[in-house]
């Protein structure tokens, strides 16, 4: 499946559209108001129409010809009130046709070419403050924001967002009430979902034929987005009011493919909506596996060690040590502790790390045991020569990198810490339980980005913080969580859900463990290519090669070492959401992994190697699940063969199963 930039056009350029491309800074006649104004994706596939009745802007979308979008109510609720309603006093369209270059992402070259529609809007009566109606066309999508320049009539402030996406009776979604929720296996009806819980985004559905994802993307540090649902309407709905003047708000995002795969595919023009990098070098941002401390080891030297023998092994570039390295996550209060020693009658405790551990001091390492919550037995032991562990990483290739709660974050003067663990030779930070969605919120995670980007650090923020592209303006921000991943225990159809929705905003760190009961090696194996992630956190994995020669293991890490993050080209091959998906990557060094996610039906998919260079043999090396395997721990079956573009590859998948492969 070619991306929406790739593939041949569908429709040839209307006139309209022509007219754009020849005359980028048209201003529209508007002496016939009560017609709408129309922008046309370059492909002539999507339009969106704005209309005015009663004062106030519509916007409607159509893919193909067939309505997605009836016309919507979509202006904000806003202070002072308008005066007098809105007048429409000037209208550009424009065009973009250009192409840039990422630090990391699924393709080297992100293609950027649109068409755009520019409505300054004016109050009537009093002040006549005015304030523009962006609206961006591609071929993935329909996109529209407000802008709100400086002026001397008096600024605007936004209390609520209302824009009222007005669907059809045939949406059937996939969605979910909280940021880590699970996906529901099989598509609901608009009408059948819980009218009174919020739906976060994206959420993705299909109406009409076409398959469609809604998003947020861009804002200047503005209150996150989700939706609530009335009828047929969907409303987008703010955390928070805007606290001070507005500027560019966020880009309300209605992407539209005619296919499952190609939602995927067309949301590779989803960062043209976020601001560009800056001046700021950015070329020491390194992508690469990183392996957790989680599921391997407690915080011990000599263990940690052995697991940067092992990352080293399978060329993965970093190790992340989790909770517990400071002491506990946050300062405990005394009846924290009295909490504790009733959870826990039976363990004695050495007062003097003890009461050390209880700081919660993020300059300083850990000794001895420390507990995670006050109401969990969890507990972690540390003994921890950090400089000597960042010094044995930096020899073999493997940086290290440390998680801080967001709360302690919020207490500590970042600009000195974070300068503090650039001189530790520190390469990241997993800032986790981050505060989200209010302004304030928002504001404080972009700043931390941007502190650890002059301090050279790369960021994995955790919990329920979802991308909005600020990947694009700092890519040190390189794996985001929001979203229910593996250490949620999720059923195996959340990961063939997933990419499909909570992927499609940007880099998700789904934490697959290597290897969890109940979904195969292959499963596990294939979301490192079918899930992006730039820097994917793994769990578990250095225990395995105690078992190298079980279940069908040993030749996989073949695989695990081989497997890159990043991608000169991307082409999704098949899929069907929440039922499988198969993905395959060009990559920086030159082969082709291919990665196919199964859900909890056995299937048979076949594929076609098409998207290979014609009149070149290629190895193909093949992991598949493995018939005969029994048990919690399903291993697979190796093989390997030589194929040419457009020879066909028949899968027999697993229940939870999948695939990887090698074709070089």
């Amino acid at each position: 499946m070619f991306s929406p930039q790739e593939r041949p056009e569908m429709f040839r350029f209307s006139l309209r559209c022509l007219l754009a491309a020849a005359f980028s800074a048209l201003f529209l006649s508007l002496s016939r108001a009560e017609e709408p104004f129309k922008v046309e994706s370059p492909n002539g596939v999507i339009c969106a129409s704005v209309a005015f009745a009663s004062g106030q802007p519509l916007l409607s979308a159509e893919f193909a010809g067939r309505t997605i979008l009836s016309p919507s109510a979509i202006l904000p609720t806003l202070a002072p009130p308008i005066e007098g309603g809105l007048e429409a006093v000037k209208a550009e369209v424009g065009q973009t046709d250009t192409q840039w270059r990422r630090v990391w992402g699924p393709a080297e070259t992100v293609i950027d070419r649109s068409r755009t529609l520019t409505v300054t809007l004016r109050e009537k009566a009093g002040k006549g403050r005015a304030f523009d109606l962006q609206v961006r066309v591609s071929d993935s999508g329909a996109a529209f924001r407000f802008c709100f320049p400086q002026s001397d009539a008096g600024p605007w402030r936004v209390l609520a967002d209302g824009a009222a996406l007005q669907l059809g009776d045939d949406v059937l979604g996939w969605p979910i009430y909280s940021t880590e929720g699970t996906y529901p296996a099989e598509p609901v009806a608009l009408d059948k979902t819980d009218s009174g819980k919020t739906i976060f985004l994206p959420f993705t559905f299909r109406t009409g034929g076409v398959t469609c994802s809604l998003l947020e993307v861009g804002g200047d540090a503005w209150p996150r987005m989700n939706l609530k649902r009335d009828a047929n309407t969907l409303t987008f709905t703010l955390f928070s009011p805007v606290d001070a003047q507005c500027t560019a708000g966020p880009w309300h995002l209605l992407l539209m493919a005619d296919s499952d795969p190609a939602l995927i595919a067309a949301s590779f023009d989803v960062p043209n909506l976020a601001a560009p990098q800056g001046e700021e070098d950015f070329s020491w941002v390194v992508p690469g596996k990183t392996i957790s401390n989680e599921w391997n080891c407690s915080i011990n030297t000599d263990d940690l060690k052995s697991v940067v023998d092992f990352a080293a092994d399978c060329s993965m570039k970093y190790l992340q040590i989790d909770w517990g390295w400071y002491g506990t996550e946050v300062p405990w209060s005394q009846e924290a502790q009295e909490t504790w020693f009733k959870t826990n009658p039976d363990v004695e405790v050495d007062r003097q790390t003890w009461d050390k551990n209880l700081q919660a001091d993020p300059y300083t390492v850990a000794e001895g045991m420390v507990p995670y919550l006050p109401d969990w037995k969890d507990r972690t032991y540390v003994d921890l020569d950090l400089p000597e562990l960042v010094r044995y990483g930096r020899e073999k290739g493997v940086g290290i990198c440390l998680y801080v709660n967001d709360a302690v974050l919020r207490t500590s003067d970042i600009e000195d810490l974070f300068a503090v663990y650039r001189g530790w030779g520190l390469a990241g930070l997993k800032p986790g339980f981050v505060r989200y969605g209010d302004q304030a919120a928002e504001e404080a995670i972009e700043r931390m980005v941007r502190v650890a980007a002059k301090n050279k650090l790369w960021l994995c923020i955790h919990d329920a913080y979802v991308p909005n592209g600020y990947d694009r303006t700092c890519p040190n921000l390189m794996s985001v969580e929001g979203g229910g991943g593996q250490e949620g225990h999720h059923p195996d159809w959340q990961d063939v859900v997933l990419p499909f929705a909570r992927c499609l905003a940007g880099p998700f760190d789904y934490t697959p463990g290597l290897f969890p009961d109940n979904k195969s090696h292959a499963h596990q194996l294939s979301l490192l290519v079918t899930m992006f992630n730039p820097a994917p956190v793994i769990r578990g994995g250095w225990r395995v090669r105690e078992a190298a020669d079980a279940s069908g293991f040993g030749s996989e890490l073949e695989f695990l070492r081989l497997c890159e993050t990043t991608a000169v080209r991307s082409e999704v091959l098949a899929g069907s959401i929440g039922q499988y998906l198969a993905v395959a990557r060009l990559t920086p060094s030159g082969f082709w992994q291919l990665g196919v996610t199964n859900a909890q039906e056995e299937r048979t998919l076949d594929l076609t190697l098409d998207f290979l260079q014609p009149g070149r043999d290629y190895t193909l090396t093949l992991w598949e699940d493995n018939p005969r395997a029994e048990g919690s721990q399903r291993g697979t079956v190796k093989s390997v063969r030589t194929v040419r573009a457009g020879d066909r590859l028949t899968l027999r998948l697993a229940a939870a199963g999948g695939a990887v492969a090698i074709i070089k």
